[in-house]
């Protein structure tokens, strides 16, 4: 019962870190010509749209070289190889460092 008195305080904590991380992705893309965020649906999760190197072969790199674990769209059923799929619960300096060595990837 205690738990479920506190969540709507869990909740709100929750909401403002999804937001507050889909933000940041948003206007690290505006910058980027090969990037793109699609539109959220709702979830933990956020979709973006890259170049045209394989998503598998940029996740695989992200996470050699940057230390940066994304999924490849595919996992998700996007078809074609253009999609990395991020997770938005990520702690908000975390989540900026990770996004920034994507764009910086993606350069």
């Amino acid at each position: 019962e205690r738990l479920l008195a506190q969540r709507q305080a869990i909740q709100r904590q929750i909401i403002a870190r999804l937001n507050e991380n889909h933000r940041f992705l948003e206007s690290q893309c505006t910058t980027s010509p090969n990037c793109r965020v699609l539109i959220r649906e709702g979830g933990w999760y956020v979709v973006l749209e890259i170049d045209a190197t394989p998503d598998d072969e940029r996740a695989y790199q992200l996470l050699e070289h940057d230390n940066v674990f994304v999924h490849p769209g595919y996992f998700y059923d996007f078809d074609g190889e253009r999609a990395l799929v991020l997770g938005l619960l990520t702690p908000e300096a975390v989540f900026k460092a990770g996004v920034s060595r994507i764009i910086s990837r993606l350069q």
